[in-house]
């Protein structure tokens, strides 16, 4: 697939196996439809999340009706299957110290996933050094979408980065990848997630990144 002017650094197929949504570090989304695509490989539409940000991931929803976006800004963005912006998540306080008290990312995105059961939330992580679950059913309300806070248990004292995230199957369970050089699980308990269990710990000279 052509007309990409920069690397391409995220891409994304629908369940159903016909669109794919790819970006690149020029910051531009293009959406290919696979059963009206011509010879030419083209995009039928291309779009700017945000415009300066590089695009970090992609992820579409269970139904492949929206997909979200996460780029190098603090606000991931949730688009339709045609690439029209439904609205983005709310940005936190960078002035407020404790992660938990703000209702959303102080620093740019590294990952995003759709959970894969449940349609009306998704996960997104940061270089703020947390992860983040978001009901996309309160997309711009007043209130927030914001549904919980996920703090990575630090190995030692010092600002950290979640590098990436990524749901079990059934969408109960989270891992995160951190640059301490650990995975971290977190897991539902009731409806809303609680504090992180520590399923994994790799040597810090070692990275992981989830897919």
């Amino acid at each position: 697939m052509d007309g990409f002017r920069k690397p391409a650094t995220a891409c994304a197929v629908d369940r159903s196996g016909i669109r794919c949504a790819a970006g690149s570090s020029d910051g531009v989304v293009r959406l290919y439809d696979f059963t009206g695509m011509k010879r030419d490989l083209q995009a039928f539409r291309t779009l700017t999340p945000r415009e300066g940000y590089p695009v970090h991931a992609i992820d579409w929803s269970p139904s492949g009706d929206q997909f979200v976006v996460a780029t190098g800004a603090s606000q991931a963005t949730v688009h339709d299957r045609d690439g029209v912006e439904l609205g983005e998540f709310d940005k936190g306080d960078m002035y407020i110290r404790d992660l938990k008290n703000t209702k959303g990312h102080v620093s740019g995105l590294t990952d995003v996933k759709w959970n894969p059961i449940d349609r009306g939330t998704i996960c997104t992580a940061s270089e703020d050094g947390s992860a983040r679950l978001w009901d996309v059913n309160y997309l711009g309300d007043a209130r927030g979408s914001q549904k919980a806070v996920l703090k990575p248990q630090l190995l030692k004292p010092g600002r950290v980065h979640v590098t990436s995230c990524a749901y079990s199957h059934d969408g109960d369970m989270i891992a995160c990848g951190v640059t301490d050089g650990s995975v971290q699980i977190f897991t539902s308990k009731g409806s809303g997630y609680k504090s992180a269990t520590v399923g994994l710990v790799l040597p810090p000279s070692q990275q992981c990144h989830l897919d």
